[in-house]
């Protein structure tokens, strides 16, 4: 269901603000994390002020969240989005169908839900313990993303208005996706790379090193996402409206060290 991590690295400036929702749609990593607890259940349309949801903004009263992570609000603009994203991309495989079941529906709601949360874990952690984001490449990118809507006719103001979000959360989001980034990068080593390639030889073949490194990007991203899920999630407070999220389905493992004190 994700795409490829790899193609974080080429990623244009608005693609990389919505990388981190991005990969927890259409990349389907080989293992998942361990079975979290259980969020605590979130009130439905629980006004605002008693929300743990971000700053506030003019509008901030009118919007709906369907989840909060550590205090940081997913809206249902946000969901909804991304519902149609994935929609849209499952009628593009071969032999999709134009038309979705409730059941089939409510089913993918809740997995895009789930994912939306591991991506604010997963930005929240690299805000607070990834590589150092400067505040002059979050402002490149927002430029970038300005220019890139305003050849679609569009204003970031008209952006961030139809997603419910405020400037203040948009800079957040841009530097986890930097941030992610450059961990990325960091620990995707060659040595890091033939040693899992080595470990997962089974799974390739007869096929080289050179020939599956699309593969081990795609793998060892996996790895990152689901360790650094499974090492902050049991300690995260994550509160949810809509239905309980779809729980991961694989085997438990270890969880990743962290890198600072």
């Amino acid at each position: 269901m994700r795409n490829g991590m790899q193609a974080a690295f080429g990623a244009t400036a608005l693609s990389l603000v919505l990388a981190l929702e991005a990969v927890g749609q259409f990349h389907a990593p080989p293992q998942q994390a361990p079975r979290p607890a259980q969020p605590q259940p979130l009130p439905q349309e629980r006004p605002q002020a008693a929300q743990p949801a971000p700053p506030q903004s003019p509008s901030a009263e009118h919007r709906q969240f369907v989840a909060a992570v550590n205090g940081e609000g997913i809206t249902r603009s946000e969901l909804e989005e991304q519902v149609g994203t994935a929609m849209q991309a499952r009628r593009q495989q071969p032999g999709g169908q134009a038309q979705s079941t409730p059941q089939e529906l409510q089913r993918l709601r809740r997995q895009v839900l789930a994912n939306l949360i591991e991506a604010r874990l997963i930005e929240q952690h690299m805000r607070d313990q990834g590589p150092d984001v400067a505040t002059a490449e979050v402002d490149r990118v927002i430029e970038a993303v300005r220019k890139n809507l305003q050849a679609e006719g569009k204003t970031l103001d008209q952006y961030l208005a139809s997603r419910e979000q405020t400037a203040e959360e948009f800079q957040k989001r841009i530097e986890g996706a930097l941030a992610w980034e450059k961990f990325q990068r960091q620990e995707m080593s060659p040595q890091n790379l033939k040693k899992l390639y080595e470990d997962e030889r089974q799974r390739f073949g007869e096929a080289s090193f050179e020939q599956v490194q699309p593969q081990l990007l795609q793998l060892y991203s996996s790895k990152l996402w689901n360790d650094i899920v499974a090492h902050v999630k049991p300690k995260a407070k994550i509160e949810v409206a809509e239905p309980q999220p779809a729980a991961p389905r694989t085997s438990p493992q270890e969880p990743a060290t962290s890198r600072r004190p």
